[in-house]
Parts: structure tokens; C-alpha cells; sequence
């Protein structure tokens, strides 16, 4: 299938949308539905077969002449290539289209590209025409499920959904782009918003001048055209002829063109009224495809995307047919690519890893919606209902971020749960709330010296406290708010930052009575803390200085028994392939640098790793080396007064201190003789959230503080101008095969640590394949944290895992296709020697014993 997905993406992605012609002359170079210009087939080649000869490029053009001519019932077109592919792919059964389960992986690669419905509407298209069948039901899931009937049966068990972020988790191109096909007017600011951080996906930006609006009102134009002609009616817009052939500008036309779509969505559209149990908006017209004869046969929660639906399977029926003259094809071609080049703009479809790659797609989530209410209703309404009318989905674990005061954190959470479904007791029982508290870039003031993450300590602060406010206030969200968690970009933000915030709401006992709202000892009222998760180890410039945030997740935040862990991916990766990548050099700031050395070398002692002398001596080498630069007021004190005893900073003092990061920056702000006397003060006259200022975990030892050297480098560490300003400069290391070594050593002692503490990991394969550095499903770090069922394994080295979807909207995926993922790259995965490395009976126990991990991991209420 690699030709024809290559095939697609040069049609569907890679030639701008303007080189398709609108001229039925025939007169000249042509580019269309029927007829692809080969030279501009040939200039983009090299983007998709980049391993292919010219000569080679020619035969996939010649075979994309025979794809596109494969039903001969048909006339060769474009839309026959996006149908003969869909035909590889899908199967109708018993009224549903599914995946055939042993093209799912590569299903996968080409519907993340160009959309599911693209292929799916083709394909039903063609089947009524042929069945002679009328379709009404276009409310069918996002995304299509494979045809494996024993992998349904074994979800069919019960799963849940334990790490799910609630705002990207909606539909999100689809509802942007058809409240943006309904509302294309007045829509400057969202797409400036949207210009200042363009994936720059390969489409070529220039398309004559034509900016992203530009092309969105185009298509906006050309699907209000094509509409029209469905329903055989006469839309009525001046200058139509010369807007449709690109004789003039579009954007002069705009109010015209929006009075046009205002009286399609008038005469057409369906009126709907809110699924939103206590909105009071009322009823309103979502989308003049959503057309009032389809109205009740799709009252399910995707209903929205029932008229967009209907749409393309209506043109495909009409250009299969001949029904549409070869203009409007045209038209339609032309809107299908403005279509995906938009979408590429809001899913994750590019080959970039990283956090920040992966911020830049969620932070426009709601880009063209946030000011629509009766969309933003939808936008919820999809990402609640649509899991919860799963009867087999028995928890659903919603991330959502705390508001800053409680009064707007309780109608957030109000709103959130006025969902129609949640009005009935059994479905509202399976949702959980998970608040996490985002990270965020560290800012720092040469003038006023401010301790690190300053902002994002004090926003998180107000967060925490409005969290614990609600929770005294309201007994209902005692029982369904069940946990916390820190979200976003970990680069420049350790989990340091949110030590203070964790122990002091996982501390917290509320009282899951009416009576009372907090539980002091010895109360004998039924009570609850909060339980902990935390993004950690997903995004990291080293394995290293990942396997160092999760050690410091567990140590700063007090993660324990009961405990999740979000992705953990340095856990688990292949080192020698994440090196190689990397061609084995290192880039990271000094002070990351710094501590991930003190970290790997004492934790290599402390575990008895095997260290390669020459490795150990470039290490300590390296440590002095930059803690002589990144330190270097505090080096030039401690040289004179220990000048007799030692050549410099010793790992172990600098470790001691190390872990003390996790109190609360101000108090090394205090003198040292006030410090001390803050460090023995237990009593009552401190408040409530000043008690968690010192972190006294028992793996600290209350030695520490009494230790001035220590205190004295956390001074520096936190507010030094000097220290943060040559910290954050970034150096080079080279790694060899000895580190490669050491590293691997070192995960397997981290897996240890978490399996003896009891903290399970959440895994996000889709999400993580698109992030991290993992190419195929079956290197995803979860068969290291856990291969029982499948081989042989370690004791004591088995982690509890689950398997979840993450940012369902962003990554496009489902919860039953990440299990039926992974189940078929099992199935596909080969031993060193070409042979199946897994038996097939090893790989459904396996399955069957993740999932019931899954429901084992769930916050209880």
C-alpha cells in the first residue's frame, strides 16, 4: 500500500489546491479530477519516494492511471483512487463499516493523513450505489473498529479509560471546521492566531497569494455551491461564476457569501436543542447539512457530523455517477483538498517528535469554536457522551484543569456534568475527575531574582486551593473529583516545582459525608484523599534526564502505593536506538547536564550497576567541569575554605542536596539560623498549606537541612541569577556504547524502584508514537514495564500497566483500536531470526490481562 498512500498524499496533500483547473475546455496543461498532470506528479515525487528512482516515479504514475480506472463501471477520476484504496481497507457487516484487522496498522498510517471519513464515505457511497440502498444513520463513530470479533468479546469484559484529556478528546477538526463552514465571516483574529504557528506540513504555502482564510472561504463557497446543486436549487450570490473560477477575491464577497450559508442553514438545517442537561441556550441550527429529513435518524452524540457526512457521501455518489458535470468534480476535488489541508492544521499528521511539536496542535483545539457556544456544547457533549454511550467502557478518568477560584471551578465542573447522559445514576458512576496543574516555561528576571517557576508555582498554588475550597463545599465533588496530576511540557519544569502542591492536596481528607467537609484525626466519618498520577518521563532531551524526573516525581511530589505515572517513556525505550537517533551526541542545558551525572552515578552505586571506569572518570570530569562554570560564586567560597581538603565539589554532597528541591524554594530565601528554627517548627500557628513547605519524605533524611552546604547550594540553585543564567546554556556530551550500557542498567533499577513502591504506568501508544522516538507499535516501551503472558520475565520486574488514548481528538485514535493496535503488531512482530515471536493464544491473555490491569488501576470514589 505504500504506492497508493503515496499516491494520495501527492493528489490530496502535496499539489496545491489552485493547479486543479475549473476550465471544461480542456485547452492546455490540465490538472483534475480525470486528468493528473504529470509534471506536476513528478515535481512532488521526491517528498513521498524519496527512495525511488525517476524512472520509478514514471511506473507509479502509470499505476496510479490504473488505480484510478480500476471499476470500470466508473469513469477514471481521483474519487476512484480514494475508493479502490477504502476497498483495501474496509468491510460492511451487519450495517457497519469496519477495518479489516490485518490492515489496521497500515489503515492507521493512511486515514491519520488525509481523515477517516474521507475513505469511509467513498466506500458507502459506492456500496448503496450498487445495493441500491438509501442511507440515512451518517452518526456512526469517528473512528471505525476493526472486524477482530475476539478482541470486541475480550473488551466486551469491561476497560477503562485512565488517562483521557477532556478538551482533546472531542472531535476536534471535524467540529472546527463545520462550525467554520457555517460562521466563515469574521474570522480574522482565530486565523492570524493559527498563521503565527503553522505546521508547514510540505503544502506549498504560496498558492498564489492565498492565505489559510482565503482557501477556508473558498471551500466554505464551494461546499455551499455543491449543496445547491444536491438539492437542485439556485444559489443565489453575485459574481458566483467569477468566484468559483478565481477571477476575483474572495474576501470582498464574505458578507454576501455568509447571508447565502444563513439561508441554507435557515430553509435546511436541522433545529436541535442542547444535549447539555442544564444549558439554556435552547435550540439551534448546527449546520445547514444537518439537514432537518436527517435529523432523527442520528440523535446520537455525534450527530454533528451527520451533515458533513452526508455531504461527502452525497458528492462521491454524484461524481461516481456522473451526476456532477466535470466543473463541479472539480469543485468538489478542489474542496476535499482545502478540506485536508486545514485538518492538517488541527490533527497531529506530521513526522515532528517532541512535546512542543504535539503543544502546538492541542493549544489550537478550540481555536474556531471557543465564541460558538451551541459548538462548544458539542465540542463536550462528544467527548463525554461518545465514551459513555460505550456500555463496555466501565470508568472514564477525566483530565481537566482547575480554575483559579472555586466559584468558577464549580460551574466548570457543573457544566461539564449537565451532559444528558450523566442525568442517569449507573452512567454518571463511571466518570471520574482528575485534576492536573500544567507546567509551563521557566521566566526569569536578571533585576528582581525570582526562584524558579516562580508563576507557575503561584498559579498552581491558587488552583490547589480552590480544588480543596470546592471539595469542602460541595459534597458531590468530594466523591467524583478523585485525583491530581501536572500536564504539559516537562522540558524546564522538573516536578520539583509541584512538590508543595502535591503533598498538600494528597493530604487532605475530605469527608465523603454531607455532614462534614474535612476529616481531623480520630473524626470517625468516612473520608478520602485525593490519589496521585503525573505526566513524567514523556518528553526529555536524555533517557537520563527522564529516569531523573521520574525519580523525582516519586521523591519531590510523594508519589506512592496506588500511584500512576503518565507515559514514563524513558522507562522503557530502546537505548541503543533512541542514541543512534540522536547520533549518539547529546545537546541539553549544563545544569540538566549536571544533575543527570550526580543522579546516574549515585544511583549506580547505590544499585551495584556495572560502571566502565573509563565512562566513570569522563562523568566525574564532566560534573566538575560544570559546576566550576554553572556555579561559579559559590565554587570560588567553597574553594577557599576547603581548599586543604578535597580538589572539588563531591557528587555525593551535591546529590544530598539535590534532594532537597523538593521544599519549597522561599525558605532558603531565610537566614540560616532562621531556617533552622523553620525547619523544627511543627506548630499550629502555621497554616494549613505552610506545613507542606519542607518536603519530609522518609526517604529524606532529617539530616540534610542541618547541613549548611546544603543549604547553601539550594540558595544558589534557586534564585542565583549567575547559576541560572550558565545552567540553561546548553552543551554537547558524546555517549559510547559503555553509557548505552549504563543507562539500560539504570531503567532496569528504576522499574524495580516502581514495582516495589506499587505505582502503575498509564501508556498512550498512538499518543506516544506520535511524540516520542518509538517507530513502530510493537517497541512501545509497555512490553519492557510489562511482558508477562507473552515470554519469560525477571521477578519483581512486571509493572501494572493499562492502555489509553490520551488526546483522542488530536491523535485520532479510539480506546478499542489502542488494544487492537497492539494486538496485531504482536501479531506481526518477528524474532531476530524472521520468525513470529509471539503465540498467538500468549498475545489475547495478554491483552485480557492489560485490560483488567486497566480497571485495576481506577481512582476509586
Amino acid at each position: 500500500m505504500d504506492i497508493e498512500r503515496g499516491n494520495l498524499e501527492i493528489l490530496f496533500h502535496w499539489i496545491p489546491y489552485n493547479n486543479i483547473t475549473t476550465n471544461e475546455l480542456n485547452v492546455g496543461e490540465q490538472h483534475d479530477s480525470f486528468h493528473v498532470n504529470q509534471r506536476l506528479y513528478l515535481d512532488q515525487c521526491h517528498h513521498v519516494f524519496a527512495g525511488r528512482s525517476e524512472d520509478e516515479h514514471r511506473n507509479c504514475y502509470a499505476y496510479l492511471q490504473v488505480m484510478m480506472a480500476k471499476k470500470k463501471c466508473y469513469k477514471p477520476s481521483v474519487f476512484q483512487l480514494v475508493l479502490n484504496v477504502a476497498e483495501c481497507f474496509l468491510i460492511y457487516q451487519s450495517g457497519d463499516v469496519l477495518c479489516k484487522f490485518e490492515q489496521l496498522l497500515r489503515w492507521r498510517e493512511i486515514s491519520l493523513n488525509l481523515g477517516q471519513d474521507l475513505f469511509v464515505c467513498a466506500y458507502l457511497a459506492d456500496h448503496d450505489l450498487q445495493w441500491r440502498e438509501e442511507r440515512r444513520n451518517f452518526s456512526w463513530l469517528p473512528i471505525i473498529m476493526s472486524d477482530n470479533r475476539r478482541i470486541q468479546a475480550v473488551l466486551r469484559k469491561g476497560i477503562a479509560e485512565n488517562h483521557f484529556h477532556l478538551k482533546g478528546s472531542s472531535r476536534i477538526f471535524e467540529l472546527n471546521w463545520i462550525c467554520l463552514m457555517n460562521h466563515i465571516s469574521g474570522r480574522e483574529k482565530e486565523f492570524r492566531m493559527i498563521e503565527k504557528e503553522m505546521q508547514h506540513t510540505g503544502i506549498c504555502r504560496k498558492d498564489f497569494g492565498n492565505t489559510l482564510y482565503e482557501k477556508c472561504q473558498k471551500a466554505a463557497l464551494y461546499r455551499l455551491y455543491l449543496f445547491h446543486i444536491l438539492r437542485e436549487t439556485n444559489l443565489s450570490l453575485d459574481a458566483l461564476d467569477s468566484l468559483l473560477l478565481d477571477k476575483q477575491r474572495i474576501d470582498i464577497y464574505i458578507s454576501e457569501l455568509q447571508d447565502a450559508i444563513e439561508r441554507a442553514r435557515l430553509v435546511y438545517g436541522a433545529d436541535v436543542s442542547s444535549t447539555m442537561g442544564h444549558n439554556t441556550d435552547g435550540r439551534y441550527i448546527l449546520d445547514y447539512a444537518f439537514r432537518k429529513d436527517l435529523h432523527d435518524f442520528n440523535q446520537n452524540s455525534y450527530r454533528i457530523l451527520s451533515g458533513e457526512r452526508s455531504f461527502l457521501y452525497a458528492c462521491f455518489q454524484a461524481c461516481l455517477t456522473q451526476r456532477f458535470s466535470e466543473f463541479q468534480q472539480n469543485i468538489f476535488y478542489r474542496y476535499l483538498k482545502l478540506r485536508i489541508e486545514f485538518r492538517q492544521e488541527l490533527i497531529q499528521v506530521n513526522q515532528e517528535v517532541g512535546f512542543k511539536n504535539f503543544s502546538d496542535y492541542e493549544g489550537r483545539k478550540e481555536y474556531f469554536v471557543e465564541n460558538y457556544p451551541a459548538y462548544m456544547n458539542e465540542f463536550l457533549t462528544m467527548a463525554i457522551k461518545g465514551q459513555l454511550e460505550r456500555e463496555h467502557l466501565k470508568y472514564l478518568e477525566m483530565r481537566v484543569t482547575p480554575k483559579p477560584a472555586s466559584v468558577d471551578l464549580y460551574k466548570m465542573l457543573k457544566r461539564y456534568h449537565s451532559v444528558d447522559i450523566l442525568q442517569n445514576e449507573d452512567t454518571a458512576e463511571k466518570i471520574r475527575y482528575v485534576m492536573h496543574f500544567p507546567k509551563g516555561d521557566d521566566k526569569q528576571s536578571e533585576i528582581f531574582p525570582e526562584e524558579r517557576n516562580r508563576k507557575i508555582r503561584q498559579v498552581n498554588k491558587f488552583r490547589a486551593r480552590a480544588l480543596v475550597k470546592l471539595m469542602q463545599s460541595h459534597s458531590h465533588w468530594r466523591l467524583d473529583v478523585v485525583g491530581i496530576d501536572a500536564c504539559a511540557n516537562e522540558i524546564g519544569c522538573r516536578p520539583e516545582t509541584f512538590g508543595q502542591i502535591f503533598r498538600y492536596l494528597s493530604h487532605a481528607n475530605f469527608s465523603t459525608e454531607n455532614t462534614s467537609s474535612l476529616c481531623n484525626v480520630g473524626n470517625t466519618s468516612k473520608s478520602k484523599q485525593l490519589s496521585m498520577t503525573y505526566h513524567v518521563g514523556e518528553d526529555f532531551l536524555d533517557i537520563v534526564d527522564g529516569l531523573r524526573a521520574i525519580d523525582e516525581a516519586i521523591l519531590f511530589c510523594g508519589l506512592k502505593r496506588g500511584s500512576r505515572i503518565g507515559h514514563a517513556l524513558a522507562l522503557g525505550i530502546e537505548p541503543t536506538d533512541y542514541y543512534s537517533g540522536k547520533v549518539y551526541q547529546l545537546l541539553l542545558p549544563k545544569q540538566d547536564l549536571m544533575d543527570d551525572i550526580a543522579w546516574m552515578i549515585y544511583m549506580a552505586n547505590a544499585h551495584d550497576c556495572t560502571i566502565d571506569a573509563c565512562l566513570h572518570t569522563k562523568l566525574l570530569q564532566k560534573f566538575q567541569e560544570l559546576f566550576q562554570d554553572v556555579y561559579q560564586n559559590y565554587y570560588k567560597d567553597y574553594m577557599s575554605k576547603n581548599m586543604q581538603q578535597q580538589s572539588g565539589m563531591s557528587i555525593l554532597d551535591y546529590y544530598q542536596s539535590w534532594k532537597l528541591r523538593g521544599d519549597a524554594p522561599v525558605l532558603y530565601r531565610l537566614a540560616w539560623d532562621e531556617f533552622q528554627r523553620r525547619d523544627n517548627n511543627q506548630g499550629n500557628e502555621l497554616e494549613i498549606w505552610e506545613r507542606f513547605a519542607f518536603n519530609s519524605s522518609s526517604d529524606i533524611p532529617e539530616e540534610l537541612r542541618k547541613v549548611h552546604m546544603y543549604y547553601q547550594l539550594n540558595k544558589y540553585y534557586a534564585f542565583d541569577y549567575v547559576v541560572r543564567k550558565h545552567g540553561k546554556e546548553v552543551t554537547a556530551f558524546k555517549v559510547d556504547s559503555a553509557y548505552i550500557d549504563l543507562v539500560r542498567q539504570l531503567q532496569d533499577c528504576m522499574i524495580h524502584k516502581l514495582v516495589k513502591k506499587g505505582i502503575a504506568i498509564e501508556t498512550n501508544p498512538s499518543s506516544n508514537y506520535l511524540i516520542g522516538t518509538i517507530k513502530r507499535y510493537d517497541q512501545h516501551p509497555i512490553l519492557r514495564f510489562n511482558s508477562r503472558k507473552l515470554e519469560e520475565t525477571a521477578p519483581n520486574m512486571s509493572l501494572s500497566v493499562s492502555l489509553n488514548t490520551d488526546d483522542q481528538g488530536v491523535f485520532d485514535t479510539l480506546l478499542e483500536n489502542e488494544y487492537a493496535l497492539m494486538v496485531l503488531a504482536l501479531k506481526k512482530a518477528k524474532d531476530e531470526n524472521g520468525k513470529e515471536k509471539y503465540d498467538i493464544e500468549n498475545i489475547y491473555e495478554w491483552l485480557d490481562y492489560v485490560r483488567e490491569m486497566g480497571l485495576e488501576q481506577v481512582f476509586e470514589k
